[in-house]
């Protein structure tokens, strides 16, 4: 057997490596490593005056290659440091022999190579394992061995997941996975590396091709190298890179691509989230052709986990954009059929979500029910686990009253949310508040939260309630100094309310935030971006200063300055593609102009295919149908908008010309008589009363 053809893919272990190290393994004292270093360079200058591939192994080189093999296999294996050390010494002894018997034994130098970084991979052992690793390239430039240990260590030395890209370390781990894949075409660690290294150095189409080549490679026997350079949570299986090829062209808009690659992994792996998560946007994108192909291992898979509400709740959105209403009804009646009666927390959760289903598309006598019943489930005591539940299916059978309009149906919803839950209970407060805002009753409104806070402490949510009443009864100053006298003198994170007698809870990001809100909500534009400025100031990391740049922009365009708003808005973009508020917000703005209203558009679809039961997003959506005259898309996403939330102005207002547009005029009027009610703004109501003039 040739020496050339004799290829030693020895294993190493991550964890046998910590264990060494936590052990306090040493290789020796410091005239050791001094005289270590020497062989290294002996090695070396030996390497440099021989050339060329070397001949059939001798007996002796042979027998100390394998010799050496034998202690590096039981350097590994055993959990004694000492022991560690005496099989690494050995191993080194028999590995330089093997060289000194013929030094063009590759193998040779690739071992001790994998003995170096065994030990640790500091500085030292990584500068003496490249070193090791050309010496075997310069007799065998096709080690498959040496090619893999240079490209994990200058994978290791690009920095692919801590700091900054060491770039000339990147590329030249490149080269030698290049190499890897060379040798072995479907060596899944030589793919996944190329795949993070390319994304890491901008090149999205070899990113794509490295990944669709490591979804074909063959299993991994280990990834222990790959987690430890690339991250913890990282491993080699084939899945990993289905499902970032498919986030990946999702992202550049070749979502039929995205559907051929994730849904075989959602049919054989209905449990994998994230895969079920990609499949379930690639849907809400995916044009008439497609969408049964990408609706069918969704359907599948609530089949076999009918306890997957969430899943659900999002199939069953699916077939109701697509007008499939009976499908999407029986979405939820199957899983009910399929759930044991005893089991209410699960039974109360598909019930809600029968009831979006039927408030989305405007049956709320059906919704109204399907609420009450999931709440019934509970009875007269929800135990502490039930209450988030039963919560959620009483506000939603509140909203959906609300949404109707009927004092008698608002009234009976109230009356069943309070004898389960307490009148006391926020969300039962915040309800009647919302009822009496939008009929009006803004003043009443007000001192009813400002009682509710008083009898059972202020949440987060009553203080930002009476903020939005205050400027809506034209006190903005009095909400401005309320905000003051919450903001604690550091900026440490807010909490969610007040603790104890703590009145002081908001942070200064939070509390400028709410401030620039009051003063967009007033219209009063410098003061608001005066204090969209100080928000920055405050804001601390990516999230924080995303929220104060959109805040910025908000300010911007009520100023008069949309041009402005439109590049801080495409900044934010840049930096994050996929934040849900730039993403509405700017295609909101893009709606303004006709040559914009496609762009406009597909960013708004976007944001509702991240947040689909967010009611700004719908809105903007069905604003966007609108102006290109769908009129039936856009009362299906107003219908859905409203439902979530009916104190809005702009949604009953967006419902009016709709149905204006339809020839509906009365129930276009009424519309507008909703949306004139909830108004409070001068320059609103002004244009609302000519509307239904």
């Amino acid at each position: 057997m040739k020496l050339n053809r004799f290829k030693t893919q020895l294993i190493f272990s991550i964890t046998s490596f910590v264990f060494l190290l936590l052990a306090g393994f040493q290789t020796g004292s410091a005239t050791q490593t001094d005289d270590w270093n020497a062989t290294i360079a002996r090695l070396e200058s030996r390497a440099a005056t021989s050339a060329g591939i070397g001949d059939v192994p001798n007996t002796e080189s042979y027998a100390k290659l394998l010799e050496g093999q034998r202690h590096t296999w039981a350097a590994k294996r055993t959990r004694s440091a000492a022991r560690a050390t005496a099989s690494i010494r050995s191993a080194r002894t028999a590995l330089v022999a093997a060289i000194d018997a013929d030094p063009k034994l590759a193998e040779a130098y690739t071992m001790l190579a994998e003995i170096e970084i065994l030990r640790r991979l500091g500085e030292t052992e990584v500068v003496n394992a490249i070193r090791l690793a050309k010496m075997a390239l310069r007799f065998d430039d096709k080690n498959f061995g040496a090619r893999r240990i240079l490209g994990r260590l200058y994978s290791f030395g690009a920095n692919l997941a801590r700091g900054q890209l060491n770039r000339p370390n990147a590329e030249l781990a490149v080269v030698e996975w290049k190499r890897v894949t060379e040798l072995d075409p479907r060596n899944a660690e030589a793919w996944a590396f190329l795949s993070v290294l390319y994304e890491r150095l901008g090149e999205k189409e070899k990113r794509l091709d490295a990944l669709r080549k490591w979804v074909s490679s063959s299993g991994a026997i280990e990834s222990q190298y790959y987690q430890f350079i690339v991250g913890v949570n990282e491993d080699l299986a084939p899945e990993r890179a289905s499902v970032r090829l498919a986030f990946d062209l999702i992202s550049l808009g070749r979502v039929n691509e995205a559907l051929e690659v994730i849904a075989p992994v959602v049919s054989d792996q209905p449990n994998n989230t994230v895969a079920v998560s990609i499949l379930r946007d690639i849907a809400e994108q995916a044009d008439e052709s497609k969408f049964e192909q990408a609706a069918e291992p969704l359907a599948q898979t609530v089949a076999t986990d009918p306890e997957n509400v969430e899943l659900a709740n999002t199939l069953a959105r699916l077939y109701r954009r697509r007008g499939m209403l009976p499908r999407a009804e029986s979405v939820f009646t199957r899983a009910l059929s399929q759930i044991g009666k005893n089991e209410t927390r699960v039974r109360a959760r598909i019930l809600t979500g029968l009831g979006d289903h039927f408030a989305g598309i405007g049956k709320y006598s059906e919704a109204i029910a399907a609420y009450a019943d999931a709440l019934a489930l509970f009875g007269a005591n929800i135990g502490p686990g039930d209450q988030e539940i039963a919560r959620e299916a009483a506000r939603k059978m509140m909203l959906t009253a609300r949404v109707t309009g009927e004092p008698g149906r608002i009234a009976g919803a109230f009356d069943k949310a309070s004898k389960s839950l307490g009148s006391g209970d926020v969300s039962v407060v915040l309800e009647r508040a919302s009822y009496l805002r939008e009929t009006g009753k803004r003043v009443e409104a007000l001192a009813f939260v400002r009682a509710a806070g008083e009898r059972g402490g202020r949440t987060f949510e009553l203080f930002r309630t009476e903020i939005n009443l205050l400027v809506e009864t034209g006190k903005t100053q009095e909400a401005i100094a309320l905000i003051r006298n919450a903001t604690r003198s550091d900026s440490s994170a807010a909490t969610s309310g007040q603790n104890g007698s703590n009145s002081q809870f908001l942070d200064k990001f939070t509390s400028t935030l709410l401030t620039t809100g009051a003063y967009i909500s007033a219209k009063m534009g410098s003061q608001a971006l005066a204090s969209a400025e100080e928000v920055a100031s405050f804001a601390r990391g990516n999230e924080r200063r995303q929220l104060a740049a959109i805040s910025r922009a908000t300010a911007l365009k009520l100023n008069g300055d949309r041009n402005a708003a439109l590049d801080v808005l495409r900044g934010i973009l840049n930096e994050s593609s996929a934040n849900p508020i730039a993403l509405n917000n700017l295609g909101y703005y893009l709606l303004d102009e006709m040559e914009t209203v496609e762009e406009g558009t597909a960013l708004i679809k976007r944001a509702v295919a991240i947040d689909p039961r967010n009611a700004s997003y719908l809105d903007s959506f069905g604003k966007a149908m609108l102006i290109k005259g769908n009129l039936q898309d856009a009362e299906m996403y107003l219908l859905e908008a409203v439902a979530i939330e009916p104190g809005s102005m702009a949604i009953w207002e967006r419902l009016g010309e709709l149905y204006r547009q339809k020839g509906q005029l009365a129930e276009s009027r009424r519309a507008f008589e909703r949306a004139r009610q909830i108004a409070w703004h001068p320059e609103d109501k002004d244009r609302l009363a000519a509307g239904l003039r």
